[in-house]
């Protein structure tokens, strides 16, 4: 046998937690951090069955307190977390507080308060399993709680509570194709009205800023978050550069962009030669403006996107929202330009040393333009110089360091290193930041890039017809076991990613537009050829006979439920209105026995009692009684 009370408490507290986990990466530390010794000492407590012994008011004074101090935060920039941090005090709170029927449903609001609160932030995927798993957790406690309402100490069979825990899963189970029904039906708006709060502010860093700082992309490439995922066919034979931003500008630590260029434009030179690719591409929030897509981007459609300089797109407002954007691009590593302005390209900080120039004109001495370019490229890419991102030089003479002492570095110390070199002996170049390379998912059709895979690269001006892409940086080399790991997680990561990216296409991207075109595909369909008409009305005469019959037994089975949920309670209804005529009412939430205990009149209560006891015994055994007991029932009402 088994309480309810212990039963309800387990479902109240995994509701709960389940949706504090949804939401605990949203939660300011000092919340989440008083909320788990709360949590845990209510917990004990319902389990000693114990409560602190505080008038309620003490705690209404500290719910009011908390509430105030999160919305004290609120900001138009920080809105939704402090809402959040809140709901969490008040959760505490009202888990360390002696709970009735009432506060354990405002326990359950709460707790699909943060679930839902968790999707004005982020709606991703792993909303689905916390949605399902609150979802028959709160039905579970809901049943029970209707059984803690007449009778806090009634206790149930482990086959009772077997049975109880199949019908909640059943109903679960059974409300979730009306709940993707309604999805596909219902009428979407061409904007989302909520989308100004479904926004990850500093959660993801953007690959890149307007700005690239030696070192600068170290952190980012320990990050293996999804920046994009662009579905295409898969390249056979080249790595995928992700073109994003193009910088001209050195001082010496900082690479910029000097904005003199104009945007990108038909010129003499022609458009790039090559394989035309169109992706589609998913973008995460990034805080950032700029739109990555295959190099050599020719178009991007997506509102409000504007070609910058050097082939590269951008918005005018920071992306903190998920986006879909088309992408044509051709496949080339030459983009045709003429007439560039040679000043710019070959601007030079002092370099006080002098030893950069004097390694530029060994390199080149006594070669042409392109053979001084090779031997330089070669030098950095199969040189004595190595890839790392650990210990990595620092401070205004960073780029010596890393040519003539530390020789380490990552992406930004050789693509800085070519470029300063190529300037040096008078070859025009600029650095081109983006990613390069993507795991490519087979199941999806897409590749997903990485934060880790952010790249720096060099385009030089060769043979004055247009840009050369040069990649300086070395392949990195890891340890067989990390290699091995390092391909398992990604297979892992790829499994994974792959929900995660039908979630963004057909959940997040469902709106009125693909609703209107599902419609119209349905009915050319259905309108094809009349003998094709035919054979479908009777396919749907057949779905929508299957429908009805399905409707038809769910409402039968909920009838059975509902009938075999009431019929007992109307038996309690007659005892109730039988003894509200002596002058007892039942308190909202006093138990059967209770009520019966606190009859003055011993032979009333006697009588009471007779009916009260098996009732019980038929009740809180989940299961329905028999003709013969109640007549019984019925008989020892009348006998009050």
């Amino acid at each position: 046998m088994v309480r309810i009370r212990t039963l309800l408490n387990a479902a109240t507290y995994a509701s709960v937690a389940t949706g504090f986990t949804a939401v605990f990466r949203y939660i300011g530390p000092p919340y989440a951090i008083a909320f788990a010794p709360c949590f845990a000492v209510a917990l004990y407590m319902d389990h000693r069955r114990s409560a602190f012994s505080a008038p309620r008011w003490v705690f209404g004074v500290l719910a009011v307190l908390i509430v105030g101090a999160a919305f004290a935060r609120v900001s138009e920039s920080f809105l939704i977390e402090p809402i959040l941090d809140a709901l969490v005090g008040l959760i505490a709170v009202k888990l360390l507080e002696t709970k009735k029927a009432r506060d354990y449903l405002q326990i359950f609001t709460l707790s699909m308060f943060l679930l839902i609160g968790s999707t004005l932030i982020s709606f991703s995927s792993i909303f689905l399993p916390y949605f399902l798993l609150l979802l028959l957790l709160l039905t579970t406690a809901l049943i029970l709680l209707s059984y803690f309402a007449i009778d806090p100490e009634a206790v149930l069979s482990y086959k009772a509570t077997t049975r109880l825990i199949g019908n909640a899963l059943l109903l679960c189970v059974l409300s979730i194709p009306f709940t993707a029904f309604f999805f596909v039906i219902m009428p979407r708006t061409p904007v989302p009205i909520f989308n100004f709060l479904n926004i990850e502010l500093g959660r993801v860093r953007s690959g890149f800023s307007d700005n690239v700082e030696l070192g600068g992309v170290t952190e980012i490439q320990e990050n293996s978050s999804v920046a994009f995922r662009a579905e295409m066919a898969r390249l056979r034979g080249v790595d995928p550069y992700w073109r994003g931003i193009v910088l001209d500008h050195f001082d010496g630590r900082l690479w910029r962009s000097s904005g003199q260029e104009p945007p990108h434009s038909e010129g003499p030179a022609g458009e790039p030669q090559g394989e035309m690719i169109r992706q589609t591409i998913y973008i995460e929030p990034n805080g950032g403006k700029r739109l990555f897509a295959l190099d050599i981007p020719l178009k991007i459609d997506m509102p409000k996107a504007k070609p910058s300089a050097g082939r590269t797109f951008s918005l005018d407002e920071e992306l903190f929202q998920k986006a879909k954007y088309e992408a044509t691009s051709v496949l080339s590593t030459i983009l045709p330009e003429r007439n560039i302005d040679r000043e710019r390209y070959l601007q030079l900080p002092a370099f006080p040393s002098g030893r950069i120039e004097q390694l530029a004109r060994e390199l080149s001495a006594g070669k042409t333009e392109p053979d001084a370019v090779t031997a330089i490229f070669d030098y950095l890419k199969f040189g004595s110089f190595k890839y790392s991102i650990e210990n990595i030089p620092t401070g205004d003479n960073a780029l010596e360091d890393f040519l003539f002492t530390n020789k380490k570095g990552n992406c930004e110390f050789f693509a800085s290193a070519l470029a300063v070199l190529l300037r040096d002996v008078g070859v025009p170049a600029r650095l081109v930041g983006g990613y390069a390379g993507g795991a490519y998912n087979e199941a999806g059709g897409y590749y997903m890039v990485r934060q880790q895979d952010a790249h720096v690269w060099v385009e030089a001006y060769v043979g004055g017809s247009g840009w050369i892409r040069l990649d300086p940086t070395p392949v990195s080399l890891e340890g067989g076991a990390a290699s091995v790991w390092s391909r398992l997680r990604l297979k892992a990561q790829l499994m994974v990613d792959a929900f995660n990216h039908f979630w963004n296409r057909f959940i997040l991207t469902y709106d009125l537009r693909r609703q209107i075109a599902i419609y119209k595909g349905l009915r050319t369909r259905l309108a094809k050829s009349s003998s094709l008409f035919e054979v479908d009305r009777s396919a749907i005469a057949k779905g929508v006979g299957a429908a009805l019959g399905l409707a038809a037994l769910s409402l039968l089975l909920y009838m059975g439920l509902k009938a075999h949920a009431t019929r007992p309670n109307r038996l309690a209804s007659g005892f109730f209105v039988k003894m509200k005529k002596y002058g007892y009412e039942r308190g909202k939430n006093e138990g059967l026995e209770e009520f019966t205990a606190r009859i003055e009149d011993g032979s009333l209560r006697d009588r009471a009692y007779r009916f009260v006891i098996p009732f019980e015994e038929i009740y809180y055994k989940d299961r329905e009684p028999t003709r013969e007991e109640r007549k019984m029932l019925e008989e020892r009402i009348d006998a009050l």
